[in-house]
């Protein structure tokens, strides 16, 4: 008997439950009960199933492929969170400084695998993967754009670059952690899919799946860890409480926006 494949929501609870922190601990949890979590858990579940399970017309693939890429490639705003952290470390004094410099350091971490410092650019990871899964190049025209992914990704990019860098920070966290389970519950079936959708074999499928199941498990959940740390270090530095208030507010802020994007995603299918 086949079992039941873990939900996004329990593989990102599971993430939150390895923080040594219990009130932040608690208020993520709370986060993960609202009816945004509900939501976003089970419209995104509900596209991956339709992705992989249905014999799509490709250019409902292409359109996917758009759509979660613009979601998903913005490593460039972490960099950017960086050099706004990096720039206060700049005029701060100590031990303001360090402590800065120490989030600064952790926020990095969170890009080590997308920029190529730890492995092949994950850019050029999911390249290999939309061309497998679509053909060719074609998901990249601005005809499969999508507006709700676009509005999303507008979002994470205010936040990180302009927003309140405790926010920024805490958007990432949630990001990450969220991540993680959306990418391990795709790493499920995404091999599978690319052998049945394109004739692959397994060998051939397992490397263009690569962009999927190198974010899968414990990937995104070190870097939410580490946008935990760098919260805390910045929290030190400013002197001020760490307030697991705002990391339930801001996580349910970003799962409403993922639900909203997802949406859009599921009446592609």
């Amino acid at each position: 008997m086949k079992l039941m494949q873990e939900s996004i929501g329990d593989i990102a609870r599971r993430g939150i439950s390895l923080l040594d922190d219990s009130a932040t601990q608690r208020a993520l949890e709370a986060a993960y009960s609202s009816q945004a979590a509900a939501r976003a858990v089970q419209t995104s579940e509900a596209v991956f199933k339709k992705l992989t399970t249905v014999r799509n017309d490709p250019e409902i693939v292409c359109a996917f492929l758009a759509g979660w890429r613009a979601m998903h490639g913005t490593a460039l705003y972490v960099s950017g969170l960086m050099v706004r952290l990096l720039r206060e470390r700049a005029v701060a004094h100590q031990p303001a400084a360090e402590l800065i410099g120490n989030a600064a350091a952790e926020i990095a971490e969170i890009i080590a695998e997308d920029t190529g410092v730890a492995d092949i650019p994950h850019n050029e990871l999911f390249a290999e993967f939309a061309r497998t899964a679509c053909g060719d190049n074609r998901w990249e025209l601005a005809k499969y754009n999508s507006p709700a992914c676009d509005r999303f990704r507008a979002y994470v990019k205010d936040a990180r670059l302009h927003g309140p860098i405790q926010a920024a920070i805490l958007t990432t966290a949630a990001s990450e952690n969220w991540n993680t389970g959306e990418y391990t519950f795709f790493s499920a079936s995404v091999v599978d899919w690319l052998m049945a959708s394109r004739g692959l074999e397994l060998n051939q499928a397992e490397k263009a799946a690569r962009y999927v199941t190198a974010h899968a498990g414990n990937t995104e959940l070190g870097h939410f860890l580490h946008a935990i740390t760098a919260w805390k270090h910045y929290c030190a530095a400013r002197q001020c409480e760490v307030d697991p208030e705002l990391a339930r507010t801001v996580t349910e802020t970003y799962l409403s926006q993922v639900e909203k994007a997802f949406e859009a995603l599921y009446t592609l299918f």
